[in-house]
């Protein structure tokens, strides 16, 4: 089968219609994302839909990996810390002092601390 490139005339109908039967939410947000480039007049292909629910995905997907890399990373700094200071105090002087973990909270060192 050829690949279709006709233009969505009424994009927002479409992916409320989508949303409606699929029951699934992420067709509002392709419409948020979608939003600049139908107010500009920009041609809207199903395509283009896919293409801007899966580059969102993306880029949770390394937003989730960046916070995760700095949960294990402020875990891993607590730990090796505690062997070497006297308390809890000077733990967290000591990883706030590091420009990655300056804005962590005391809760988010103590909960590794005591693990």
């Amino acid at each position: 089968m050829e690949d279709d490139r006709t233009a969505l005339k009424h994009v927002e109908a479409v992916l409320d219609m989508l949303n409606v039967f699929t029951k699934d939410n992420r067709y509002n947000n392709a419409s948020d994302l979608l939003r600049s480039r139908i107010l500009k007049g920009d041609e809207i292909f199903m395509c283009s839909i896919a293409e801007a629910l899966e580059k969102k995905g993306i880029e949770q997907g390394i937003e989730q990996g960046i916070e995760q890399g700095i949960e294990r990373g402020l875990k891993a700094l607590v730990q090796s810390l505690k062997e070497f200071l006297p308390d809890f105090p000077s733990v967290y002087k000591a990883v706030i002092k590091n420009e990655d973990y300056r804005n962590v909270t005391e809760d988010q060192v103590r909960e590794y601390y005591y693990s």
